[in-house]
């Protein structure tokens, strides 16, 4: 009785892993093989008739040029792709049909052994051929051995990956991005220590990070480079003396504290600072820092480091008894109202309206800024509207 013929290695070799001379493993392969090749294509005809629109609209010559290159080599990465298809679907249908003589004259139950048979002899065949060729022995690939493995596995001078617990942290760079402090607290994470002994992924999208906080802020400082400037940095702005423990800093970053507020109060503090900075460079008072600084408002800033953000908010806490319960609610709510009024005076902006009243500085070849805005839409929900256009 003969056997029913498959493309599935598990139905017919059943080999867990490639063995050599095996057409039933080469007919699995070379099937994974067209099917990315089709996926591939059909990406690159998608690209392909997205171009031809962006080609004529290009507002300058210079990027319709840039298009048109690009597209070129769109066309021959297209044209190779369906090359390459063509000759595996031609070695596809060689393949099937060896596998499909194997299946016609064995039974069911005795598929696997004959396919291991066949693979034997070709390998046979192949290792004479190597010899004849080449005058010497085939090179030969030695099968592990599971003791030997075992022994390895629990040898104690095996590496095991870097344990980065043992690498000392600084939570002073999180006053770069305070949005992702806020993220690293809200996963339990300690910023007092690394990583953790395995490194993972990111616990957050950089698309969701974006449309929940928005694009990170411009340094006006440039970060440093060398050896030296990281010397005269330190010595120029000594680090700060915290006021509090490491336990009693973290428990600031807690859901009744200042959990929910973190992104809200690391921005602040790194403006004031900055701005402090600026000040002692020039020379000059700020009358609007020193009124809020004699009339009880928000305490003076010390460095930007972690030592010096904890300080300040021990010192907001111990000015405003309420500073938890009243005050960062009701800034926050200020922030969100701000938010709001600019997004909903985006949604009246009409460019036709502007242009009429004489309105015009070259923004309209960009089309409507209010894509740009962040809070507007967010990233799944563009990525969505252009999948339905392709459909």
């Amino acid at each position: 009785m003969p056997s029913p013929y498959s493309t599935k290695r598990g139905e017919l070799c059943r080999h867990d892993s490639w063995r050599v001379g095996c057409v039933s493993c080469k007919q699995d392969d070379i099937g994974e093989v067209c099917a990315k090749l089709e996926v591939e294509i059909a990406m690159t005809n998608e690209y392909l008739c997205a171009l031809p629109p962006s080609i004529s609209q290009a507002p300058i010559e210079e990027e319709r040029q840039k298009l048109e290159k690009e597209e070129e080599k769109v066309k021959a990465r297209h044209h190779s792709l369906l090359d390459c298809l063509s000759g595996s679907r031609m070695l596809m249908d060689k393949v099937a049909a060896e596998v499909r003589a194997t299946c016609a004259k064995t039974e069911p139950h005795m598929l696997a052994e004959a396919f291991e048979n066949e693979a034997a002899a070709r390998e046979v065949e192949m290792d004479d051929k190597f010899r004849k060729e080449h005058g010497r022995e085939p090179p030969k690939l030695i099968a592990a051995d599971p003791e030997l493995e075992r022994e390895i596995e629990s040898s104690a001078s095996t590496f095991r990956g870097l344990d980065l617990t043992n690498i000392p942290a600084t939570p002073n760079f999180f006053l770069n991005s305070p949005a992702g402090l806020e993220i690293f607290l809200r996963a339990g994470k300690n910023p007092m220590l690394a990583i953790g002994p395995i490194p993972g992924p990111a616990i957050m999208s950089y698309g969701r990070a974006l449309a929940m906080f928005g694009p990170p802020e411009s340094h006006t400082e440039s970060t440093p480079k060398t050896e030296r400037e990281y010397r005269e940095r330190d010595t120029l702005n000594p680090p700060t003396v915290a006021i509090l423990s490491e336990e009693e800093q973290l428990a600031l970053f807690t859901e009744d504290k200042c959990l929910n507020y973190t992104e809200m109060l690391v921005s602040e503090y790194t403006r004031r600072v900055k701005s402090k900075k600026s000040v002692s460079k020039a020379e000059i008072t700020d009358s609007h820092d020193k009124e809020e600084s004699s009339t009880g408002g928000w305490p003076d800033v010390e460095g930007h480091d972690w030592a010096g953000l904890t300080n300040w908010i021990h010192r907001c806490m111990e000015r405003d008894d309420k500073f938890f319960e009243v005050t960062l609610p009701s800034w926050k709510k200020q922030r969100e109202d701000q938010s709001a009024t600019m997004i909903e005076r985006l949604s009246r902006w009409n460019l036709s309206d502007a242009v009429a009243v004489g309105f015009d500085d070259g923004s309209w070849r960009y089309g409507d800024p209010r894509k740009y805005w962040p809070y507007s839409k967010s990233l799944g929900e563009m990525e969505a509207e252009e999948a339905l256009k392709h459909e």
